[in-house]
């Protein structure tokens, strides 16, 4: 996750294999924010990349400090 003064960004990185999975910004093709300001938005974000992950077959998720890790099988 990443918030500039303007915008909310998110990434599924797999580090092992050194690919980005998925990645979604609050200006994304199918975003569908309800609401205002940034937490309507930085929820939307949440959402979509939420659904990208189980699309590619994510299964669980930790996290560690700032960093949200994804693994799958």
């Amino acid at each position: 996750m990443f918030r500039s003064s303007k915008h909310i960004y998110a990434q599924l990185v797999d580090d092992e294999r050194g690919l980005t999975i998925a990645g979604v910004a609050d200006t994304s093709e199918g975003m569908q924010i309800e609401g205002k300001g940034k937490v309507a938005r930085s929820f939307a974000v949440g959402k979509l990349i939420a659904t990208k992950a189980k699309e590619k077959g994510t299964l669980r998720s930790f996290s560690t400090g700032a960093v949200i890790s994804i693994t799958g099988a």
